[in-house]
């Protein structure tokens, strides 16, 4: 870790110099309490499944880096991941932990994904980390931007070969800002399907998820494991030319 740099009030330091948000109380308190950023054994190895040598992902919905970081590792140093995250404090910590990555493969962005260009407010209940960040309204100081416009115009021919969405219940806009790179590159995706954020703060549903993946011609089912009538789930997804169930298990 950079002994210059000075670690906020509200950040915590654990092992390998990382740093992680103060009172979590969900993947911020299990990292600290296992003491690896990776703390999740399961669904990020399993992201990376889809990404390979070279290859280029999109992490939306960073958070301090608990994905990124298991990404970074499979695309390796050839590779390149864009990873988002529009709450302020927790990109101060992705940013930190991106220059501990064995790759400098990763750009890390404070903002939000929408279905168009502006900007948007943000709100979060403080000591949660458990889909109590949002955003929020048109209006506000976090700026929000289409894949399609970050993504395609500077990197082009780099083909994305793999995104996670994970954006509080704004995965159908930002699937919507993503159409010339879902129609060009079918990426496979794992998508967050969250109905807290939809009662909570009118987020997306799931139905309008699964509208869209159509009209992308898209598959889906849920991750290995998990519930699909639950309040939370992932949803692996991919190009329907690859056939009825081509993505390994977890």
């Amino acid at each position: 870790m950079d002994n210059t740099e000075i670690v906020p009030d509200d950040v915590d330091v654990f092992a390998g110099g990382f740093w992680t948000l103060k009172g979590g109380t969900h993947i911020l308190f299990w990292q600290k309490q296992l003491q690896r950023l990776d703390h999740d054994l399961f669904l990020p190895p399993y992201c990376a499944k889809f990404i390979p040598t070279g290859g280029c992902a999109v992490d939306a919905g960073a958070l301090n880096g608990d994905h990124t970081i298991a990404y970074s590792r499979k695309a390796g140093q050839g590779g390149l991941i864009f990873a988002f995250e529009p709450g302020t404090q927790a990109f101060k910590c992705l940013e930190h932990n991106i220059k501990l990555f064995e790759h400098a493969n990763v750009i890390a962005s404070p903002f939000a994904l929408g279905e168009k260009d502006g900007t948007c407010g943000y709100k979060s209940i403080p000591g949660v980390d458990f889909g109590s960040a949002y955003c929020c309204g048109e209006e506000g100081d976090i700026k929000v931007v289409t894949l399609d416009s970050i993504i395609k115009p500077g990197f082009t021919p780099r083909k994305v070969d793999f995104m996670k969405l994970d954006v509080e219940g704004c995965e159908a806009k930002a699937l919507r800002g993503a159409t010339q790179i879902l129609t060009e590159d079918r990426p496979i995706m794992v998508i967050e399907i969250n109905r807290y954020c939809e009662q909570q703060h009118n987020g997306g549903s799931y139905d309008e998820i699964k509208s869209l993946l159509s009209q992308f011609g898209y598959l889906h089912r849920q991750v290995d494991g998990q519930n699909i009538d639950s309040m939370l789930w992932d949803a692996v997804c991919w190009p329907s030319e690859m056939g009825p169930n081509p993505v390994p298990q977890l």
